[in-house]
């Protein structure tokens, strides 16, 4: 993630996400990383950006890959972001602290459209079975998630 303060009226913070390849030389530059997009508001806070205020600070970041908002409410205790707590999310070990995302228009963010192919529904012939898919650009809406820490 790339961070910095924002220009633009309705944000307090810009950030880039670049994917770097595993196995290849390159860098992508066309989407969007929910966990670590989690990270920007305690980094804006932590790094001086952003006041942060108690007992939560609402920041709205701006993604430059995608074009999109989000909103986010970091809580707060002793003049930073609170890193103990007892959200837990799936799959990551431990407990910490939750900050909520709200993506703001969500849909069509890496093709312009909520459904690309136009069409709710399509079928895909894979390995000799016939599968009904909905293919679809969307961002989750809210997404609840835990600042690592050490509890």
């Amino acid at each position: 993630m790339i961070v910095s303060d924002s220009d633009r009226p309705a944000a307090d913070i810009d950030y880039t996400f670049g994917q770097v390849g595993i196995d290849t030389a390159v860098v992508d530059w066309s989407g969007n990383c929910g966990n670590l997009t989690s990270g920007v508001g305690v980094f804006a806070i932590l790094s001086g950006l952003i006041d942060a205020e108690e007992p939560s600070t609402e920041v709205c970041l701006y993604n430059t890959n995608t074009g999109t908002y989000v909103d986010q409410e970091i809580p707060v205790a002793d003049g930073g972001p609170r890193v103990r707590g007892d959200f837990r999310v799936d799959g990551i070990p431990g407990t910490g602290a939750r900050i909520d995302s709200y993506f703001r228009d969500p849909g069509g963010a890496v093709t312009g459209r909520l459904l690309p192919t136009g069409s709710r529904t399509e079928s895909l012939r894979v390995d000799g079975n016939d599968y009904t898919v909905s293919i679809v650009d969307a961002a989750s809406w809210t997404i609840p998630t835990c600042f690592p820490g050490s509890n």
